[in-house]
């Protein structure tokens, strides 16, 4: 759109029709991101074009841009003279402590370094927290002492979850005094992730530019949840009050039944007047011959439910007539795994044959066209740090011509994967193997996938662990994805997804899980949650397991040597229908290998 006059001009009319019509101030441009050469320079045409329309009308043009680093070199400093001001995204450094106070003083530091002026300079700050992407005011509201804190690492239950990083109200105390005295002004993505109390982030900065003090955290100990005791309930037991048959009361969180009068004497005694009321929420429990059942409750007894026809206490279910059988416990659900230790011979094993998987050996994309996909890529061999383990072994070469390009791919023959736990553990590289010229855009991957059948086919389905050692799709470095798809159009390329990615080596091995279950996938690396998507991209239809490396082209490295890059993958695993955290998906991994068990599919 903004490298064709007309279309610029349109998208100019169009915006400046909506702004007349809803009586806006202005518009805050938010291009994420315009990359240094044509793109900065179509920026650059339609930013001039925008500004010079809004301010013939007396409005504000504004742009949010990255907090720094190679993409800020997509906006040129000619921009600054169209706006009235920049609002700085100092956050989402990482997936980790994504938006310090260092990270806002370097920002701001960038940005005027390039000939921003502090009037134009606006430091804007986080609402929410990474990774777990957690509302300031849902984190808040599991205790507010975490208002003065910056990390959370329990959830409401107590739990302990992986570090959530965010700015809590000194922090942002202290980034609104550094706008004061260095920029502009303060702003913050978004107001409806905030608390309408005391403990307001907004507030804060209100107080910070006022000069009031902020009370929420200004004494050595972080604020105190209000008296977390609830109100007793109006039937909770008192030692003074007299009880008769039939009356219930609530005692250390349990309800009893009075068998007859009394006074003074406390519940849960099972011989004493009191008897104890099952809590039958979850279902039919194990008899318990010191717990009283009236009419119609159901226990469990050597595997079989009873229903008591009246009041018992110590009569065995199955021997006593108060017990009505009514049939055996229903057999417990057999997981359905499919498990891979990757302990094959070679890629002409029998075992690999008879197995689900199938080594690609025809061509198309992804990666260069004109390039090959072989299964003599795909190696099993002994593993160098420990004698008694096997590994597949992912290679891709090439010379800098698609003829001599070869890429490798493992998939599952059928598609019979959707809700579940998806997980693998990956190595990934950085380098060719032996000294060879490095640069090339490779991809390393673990995903699952629905083909493509056709532009925007509403049943595609893909979820990705994506690693390019060398940067690509506009990212110059390493950079690790993760990317949940609704569908693509290929022709002209129109992508529909959600990606989260953190611009940082992965190189060596880790743990890759994947959770998709109740509308969200989750990503897990090693241990720690990468990222959550969720809406209109998670997935509707069953889809394949698979790993490849391929490359994106071949511009990167002027280059005719041969080039190896190498990914290996230990195991792979997944469980259908089953939210299982990494530990546990660990500890399946590690029972399976100590049963020596090698393969498992009963996936159906």
């Amino acid at each position: 759109m903004a490298s064709n006059s007309v279309t610029r001009t349109a998208f100019v009319t169009n915006v400046m029709a909506f702004v007349n019509q809803y009586g806006l101030d202005g518009v805050d441009m938010d291009w994420e991101y315009p990359d240094p050469g044509a793109s900065a320079d179509n920026f650059a045409l339609l930013m001039d074009e925008l500004s010079q329309a809004l301010r013939a009308e007396g409005k504000f043009l504004t742009a949010a841009v990255v907090a720094l680093g190679y993409t800020g070199d997509g906006v040129k400093p000619e921009v600054f003279d169209d706006i009235d001001f920049l609002n700085l995204m100092a956050y989402d450094k990482n997936n980790g402590d994504h938006a310090s106070y260092q990270f806002a003083v370097e920002s701001i530091q960038y940005w005027q370094a390039k000939g921003l002026s502090k009037e134009k300079t606006v430091l804007g700050t986080p609402f929410y927290s990474r990774p777990g992407w957690k509302k300031y005011k849902d984190i808040v509201a599991i205790d507010p002492a975490q208002a003065c804190l910056n990390t959370l690492s329990k959830d409401a239950n107590g739990n302990v979850i992986s570090t959530n990083y965010y700015n809590g109200i000194p922090t942002i105390a202290k980034k609104t005094q550094l706008a004061l005295d260095t920029a502009g002004g303060i702003m913050n993505w978004e107001l409806t992730q905030d608390t309408n109390d005391d403990f307001s982030l907004l507030k804060a900065m209100d107080d910070t530019i006022k000069g009031n003090p902020i009370v929420a955290c200004d004494g050595n100990e972080p604020p105190v949840k209000p008296d977390p005791d609830k109100p007793a309930p109006e039937n909770s037991w008192h030692a003074d009050v007299i009880y008769v048959g039939g009356e219930i009361v609530v005692f250390e969180d349990k309800q009893y039944k009075a068998k007859w009068w009394t006074k003074g004497e406390k519940p849960g005694n099972p011989h004493g007047p009191w008897a104890l009321i099952p809590d039958v929420s979850e279902g039919p429990q194990e008899w318990v011959a010191t717990v009283t059942y009236t009419a119609g409750m159901q226990v469990v007894y050597q595997q079989m439910i009873y229903e008591a026809r009246y009041w018992t206490l110590g009569d065995t279910p199955g021997k006593a007539h108060v017990w009505l059988e009514i049939g055996p416990v229903a057999p417990p659900v057999k997981e359905q795994v499919l498990f891979d230790d990757f302990s094959y011979q070679s890629n002409s094993d029998p075992a690999l044959t008879e197995s689900v998987w199938s080594l690609r050996t025809w061509g198309g994309g992804p990666g260069v066209p004109g390039a090959s996909w072989s299964k003599d890529n795909i190696t099993f061999t002994a593993d160098p740090n420990d004698a008694a383990n096997r590994v597949m072994t992912l290679h891709s070469t090439t010379s800098g011509k698609p003829e001599n390009t070869v890429q490798a791919e493992i998939a599952t023959k059928d598609r019979r994967f959707l809700e579940g736990t998806y997980a693998a553990r990956v190595k990934f590289s950085d380098m060719p193997l032996g000294g060879a010229p490095d640069g090339d855009n490779v991809v390393q991957t673990f995903f699952s996938i629905t083909p493509l059948a056709a532009d925007n086919d509403p049943d595609y389905s893909e979820i990705d662990f994506e690693y390019l050692s060398n940067g690509g799709w506009g990212v110059p470095e390493h950079v690790m994805y993760t990317t949940t798809w609704e569908t693509v159009q290929v022709d002209p390329w129109l992508a529909d997804n959600l990606h989260t990615y953190d611009r940082a080596s992965y190189a060596g091995w880790h743990d890759l899980v994947f959770q998709v279950a109740d509308g969200e996938v989750k990503y897990y690396i090693d241990g720690k949650l990468f990222a959550n998507h969720g809406g209109h991209v998670y997935p509707e239809s069953k889809m394949f397991i698979a790993f490849n490396q391929w490359f994106i082209n071949l511009q990167a490295v002027d280059s005719t040597e041969t080039r190896i890059y190498e990914q290996q993958v230990d195991w792979v695993f997944h469980q259908k229908d089953t939210v299982l955290s990494p530990e546990d998906v660990k500890a399946k991994v590690e029972k399976y290998r100590a049963d020596n068990v090698a393969y498992k599919d009963t996936v159906k």
